[in-house]
């Protein structure tokens, strides 16, 4: 028996672990009404929740003076210090899920750099294409987080399976997909701000050229006129990035009555109101997903 496996009795009460209030606790969430139904923001929930439940075990492992743990890629075979001999229900069906199950491999649309299979619900081809946390839990349970525990089987094909000890490093690896999609979306971000602030400033009036747009990829330009990422903005979304702009450059000027007045001037074309009802997966939406958050403080701080 590994260290390991006993490490997860002694975690949950070797007594009657199915009963202890931790086990109980991920018994009661996967057959909470709304969870089984997947209503409302599921994908966030299922995502948040079992990283909740894993810094729980980790800070338990931290009061022993172990390490958190590690992730564990799916398509590589289980390793012998996580094996599984005190069970609860049954053993293994296999340690090495990807041979017996090849679509257990992490999926391209869940990585950085992307390919060509498209997620199960939004055809998302790359992890940065994913619009909210919910979107991505959603896809992640739809089909790849599940099968993982299924072809392993035994203890991980039930609501018990933190029994078994890969449950949480098969989790650990799910969640640090979520990182790598909030590290997309801030890169996104970045580029987009870039682009922005090339066009806003002037750059728009070069000749012919390449230029690179939001995507963070190069896109010929055919000469003086806006950039094309611009003119694809709406009007609402081009004064929200106007006016952002224009409320920055106010706060170089000295004379604090007119940054103050500048500053009014860029708050009121930042207002999000024009392009919060544009359609989820639009540009005019993902920059109001972006900045709304930025710009609501800025403009209550003002006042």
């Amino acid at each position: 028996m590994s260290f390991e496996d006993d490490l997860g009795w002694e975690y949950f009460g070797p007594a009657d672990p199915m009963s202890s209030p931790r086990m109980m606790s991920h018994m009661d969430w996967h057959t909470a009404p709304e969870n089984q139904a997947r209503t409302g923001n599921y994908g966030e929930r299922f995502l948040l929740f079992h990283k909740d439940f894993i810094d729980s075990f980790d800070a338990w492992r931290l009061t022993k003076g172990l390490m958190p743990v590690t992730a564990w890629d799916p398509a590589t075979p289980i390793p012998a210090y996580l094996s599984h001999d005190h069970t609860l229900m049954a053993a293994r069906n296999t340690s090495d899920p990807a041979a017996a199950d090849p679509a257990c491999i992490t999926p391209t649309w869940a990585t950085m750099a992307g390919g060509t299979t498209p997620d199960p619900l939004h055809g998302y081809t790359m992890l940065s294409q994913f619009q909210s946390l919910d979107e991505l839990g959603r896809s992640i349970d739809s089909g790849w987080h599940g099968r993982v525990h299924n072809t392993i089987g035994g203890d991980m094909s039930t609501f018990h399976s933190p029994i078994d000890p890969v449950f949480w490093r098969w989790h650990k690896w799910i969640d640090n997909v979520r990182g790598a999609w909030e590290t997309a979306r801030m890169i996104a971000h970045i580029r987009l701000t870039a682009s922005a602030v090339k066009t806003l400033f002037g750059i728009t009036n070069d000749g012919p050229g390449v230029y690179i747009g939001p995507d963070g990829k190069v896109h010929p330009w055919p000469g003086p006129d806006p950039e094309p990422w611009w003119r694809s903005l709406s009007p609402g979304t081009q004064d929200v990035l106007v006016g952002l702009a224009v409320s920055e450059m106010a706060n170089v000027i000295n004379d604090r009555g007119a940054r103050n007045e500048i500053q009014k001037v860029g708050q009121r074309l930042a207002g999000v109101k024009a392009i919060r009802s544009a359609p989820v997966g639009t540009v005019d939406r993902a920059v109001a997903r972006m900045l709304a958050d930025q710009t609501a403080p800025a403009m209550s701080e003002s006042r």
